[in-house]
């Protein structure tokens, strides 16, 4: 039993989240911030069937301050507004200094949660990196249209403005293979 407790993702308890940005700033680690609620099914299915996993373990342990808090009760009611969390489980991903560079919305399997992980870790797939780029216009085509649809899967307010300026910039978006499902 003991070996495999070992095997999975430990999760920090008992901080505040200034607390927690302390620690991965200190530690020069990136920080997983699990957004859950108690009643919340795949929140629980990750919680049994995924952070106990050895894959999962290994690699949020060595990459990760690893965050789980309930976002109906005590911080996590200030956190969710703050982080505009509307559906769970909402996964988080913060650079060591505090800046939100990664999300993602509903339960997985393992071995697509490691790959989350490493997304976030890589800032040519971190969504608010993309974001940033795509505001600035800055993405390719194909990067940009790639960036559109996980905007739209995360429900992104600011998406509609974002489009709309780049399809200004962009009149013949039609005739591009890469944008022209994102305009339709």
């Amino acid at each position: 039993f003991a070996a495999f407790a070992t095997d999975e993702i430990h999760f920090v308890n008992g901080l505040t989240w200034a607390q927690i940005k302390a620690k991965a700033l200190k530690e020069k680690k990136m920080i997983f911030f699990d957004a859950y609620a108690t009643w919340c099914g795949p929140c629980k299915y990750m919680e049994n069937s995924v952070y106990t996993q050895k894959a999962a373990g290994d690699f949020f342990n060595a990459n990760f301050i690893n965050v789980k808090m309930d976002m109906e009760k005590g911080e996590g009611l200030q956190l969710s507004e703050e982080f505009n969390i509307s559906a769970y489980p909402t996964f988080l991903f913060f650079t060591p200094e505090g800046k939100l560079v990664h999300k993602y919305v509903g339960g997985m399997e393992v071995d697509e949660f490691v790959q989350l992980g490493k997304d976030a870790k890589n800032p040519s797939k971190q969504y608010f990196t993309l974001k940033d780029k795509a505001q600035k216009g800055l993405l390719s085509d194909a990067d940009f249209s790639a960036w559109a649809s996980l905007a739209s899967d995360l429900e992104d307010e600011d998406r509609n403005d974002i489009l709309k300026t780049y399809y200004q910039k962009n009149k013949d978006i039609l005739a591009n293979k890469d944008i022209a499902a994102t305009a339709l």
